[in-house]
């Protein structure tokens, strides 16, 4: 085993990262937490309980597009009731979690592959484990821009720099890329570095560096590609 991969063993007396309130502890003393998650090597009830709230979240989502679609009248009359409407909220918000999940999984893999041909050793499941609590920040933000989701939030989040130059510049590439620079994403990043920084060890600068210059690199390409197909 390399000195990165090393973890130690002796047993922890604050195992934040398996505690339900390690998810505020994430957000007011990350490295308290990645260090518990150094030595637990798990999240426990975590996982659910961020399954659970990302849930919820976006069930009420799922209901305010159907409510705002055509999807619901395209239904024959016998189907538009309430019944039926909560089993399209329900089916919709179970492929959000699995997409959900998935993202997460795209999210480890990409960064895996990064941190591999940086020479920074650290397992698979690590690293999913903390993609998976860096994505407590996103969550926030989502219950945010679901509150403000009147004002097209759904495309372009409130708390993104995208929100407030999208009426000021006229470049769809601009906009595109700044919607990206989105405080809650932002740092969610900065969970991932600190985190691969703590439990792996390798130093905080280049950590960050990886993470966001991959995170750069991939928002570049994806505003490029999203201005192309609108």
């Amino acid at each position: 085993m390399s000195t990165a991969e090393h973890v130690i063993e002796r047993p922890s007396n604050n195992p934040a990262s398996t505690h339900p309130l390690g998810l505020i502890q994430i957000l007011i003393k990350p490295v308290e937490f990645f260090s518990s998650l150094r030595v637990n090597r798990k999240l426990g009830m975590n996982i659910l309980l961020i399954l659970a709230i990302y849930g919820v979240v976006s069930f009420f989502l799922a209901k305010y597009m159907m409510q705002s679609s055509e999807i619901t009248s395209i239904l024959s009359p016998e189907l538009q009731n309430g019944s039926t409407y909560n089993i399209l909220y329900i089916g919709t918000t179970l492929l959000s979690v699995v997409q959900f999940i998935f993202n997460v999984l795209i999210t480890t893999v990409i960064f895996k592959v990064i941190l591999m041909f940086s020479k920074v050793g650290v397992s698979f499941k690590g690293l999913y484990h903390i993609v998976f609590i860096a994505q407590v920040p996103i969550i926030i933000g989502k219950i945010i821009n679901l509150l403000f989701i009147e004002q097209g939030t759904m495309d372009t989040p409130v708390t993104s720099l995208g929100f407030t130059i999208q009426n000021i510049i006229e470049s769809n590439l601009i906009v595109n890329l700044l919607t990206n620079f989105e405080i809650f994403n932002l740092w969610s990043l900065f969970l991932i570095g600190l985190g691969v920084s703590v439990c792996v060890g390798v130093s905080r600068k280049k950590s960050y560096i990886l993470v966001f210059t991959t995170w750069g690199i991939f928002i570049t390409l994806s505003s490029i590609i999203v201005t192309l197909v609108n």
